[in-house]
């Protein structure tokens, strides 16, 4: 089952450690670069949280029920993690490219 919600505070540590992980593997950064990374992420992710409710930060949590009944869980793994932009306000100062569309939805 995969769970999605907007990111809450006491998330942030272990979603700013699967995005370093998983920027650092993917620009091939030797791992002495992750702890970098990691503070460069969790600033980004403070100053989105402060844009709410112009954009938001959503993480997925894939888990699996243990009796096969609806009922407890059990291997509850942070899978993911996307930026949503709602609005202007909720923009970033350097867009990705492409330039996303004024006063529009759009994900980061």
């Amino acid at each position: 089952m995969l769970l999605i919600r907007v990111m809450q505070e006491q998330e942030m540590d272990m979603t700013v450690e699967l995005l370093a992980e998983s920027f650092a593997e993917v620009m091939l950064l030797p791992k002495a670069f992750v702890k970098l990374l990691a503070f460069l992420v969790k600033r980004l992710l403070i100053k989105r949280r402060a844009l709410m409710p112009h954009a938001a930060t959503l993480i997925a949590f894939h888990t699996r029920e243990t009796d096969g009944e609806g009922g407890e869980m059990e291997d509850i793994q942070l899978a993911g993690t996307v930026g949503v932009i709602f609005d202007k306000l909720g923009a970033s100062g350097s867009p990705p490219t492409p330039t996303p569309p004024k006063d529009a939805p759009f994900i980061l």
